[in-house]
Formats: structure tokens, sequence, C-alpha cells
């Protein structure tokens, strides 16, 4: 019997890069790299498993020409390092209510902009999430099968 050979298991994180608030393009830069830098240090340090699956942009107010420029640079200059995630959650007001009525976005309004931009999220993180073990299975697959000294 042969046993199936397992990839490593590596801590994942998804960081919150947050929009609000600021000088936008400057403020967004100085954080991701403040938060790039933070994470290496934490894998040099502490957990050298750490692997960031992505970031996803928070209380966007997406409407502006300047807060869509923003998303881009972000994109732009920090997506060949780090996935940036094409889901982004807007601001709403219905959002920050669900922290004073201690509920979920889902229990309070499921239906509000800003469910529906988690459960896009959800799925998209499941989506890379499968295509990666996709990825790892098909890899493994061309391993070559352990001897086990077992006769046919």
């Amino acid at each position: 019997m042969s046993k199936k050979l397992k990839p490593p298991k590596v801590a994942k994180v998804i960081a919150i890069a947050n929009q609000k608030g600021g000088t936008g393009k400057t403020t967004t830069a100085v954080s991701m790299t403040q938060l790039i830098k933070t994470i290496n240090k934490v894998k040099h340090q502490i957990n050298p498993a750490l692997r960031v699956d992505g970031v996803l942009l928070t209380l966007a107010g997406l409407r502006t020409n300047f807060a869509r420029a923003t998303a881009d640079s972000l994109k732009e200059n920090y997506g060949k390092m780090v996935r940036v995630y094409q889901n982004v959650i807007p601001v709403a007001v219905k959002a920050a209510e669900t922290s004073a009525v201690g509920k979920s976005i889902y229990r309070y309004d499921k239906n509000s902009p800003a469910a529906k931009a988690y459960e896009a999220f959800t799925r998209e993180v499941l989506e890379n999430g499968q295509k990666q073990r996709h990825k790892t299975e098909s890899s493994l697959s061309r391993w070559p099968v352990p001897y086990t000294g077992a006769k046919r």
C-alpha cells in the first residue's frame, strides 16, 4: 500500500489594506510598504512558514477617479509581490452598523452591497484555493512513486 505524499502545510494570512482617510495613493503605498516589511520580519523572526495569500481593499469608495486610481496603483506597484484580490469591499454604513448590533453583515443585511462584496470575495478566495490545490496535486502526480519493496 503506497502512501499519498502531501505538500507541507503553510500558514496563510489575508492582509487588509484600508483605503479610507489619509491622502490616497501616498497613504496606501506607505501602509503597504510597512505591511510587507512587518510580514517579512515575522517570517524571519517568528514563523518562516507564514505566507500572505493576498490583499483585500476595504472601505473603498471607488466612485471617484482618485479612489480608482489609488486601487489601480496598489495593484500595479504591489501586484507582483502579493496577490491583490479583484473583489473590493465598499464603504458601507450597514457594515459599520454590524459592530454596534453585534451581528455579522449576513445576519444584519444579507442583501447589502457590503454583504454581496464579502460573498464575492469568499468565492474568489475559494476559487483561488481550488486552483492552487489542483496545481499542487498536478505537480505531486509527477513525482515518482516511492519504492515499497512489494512485488507486483
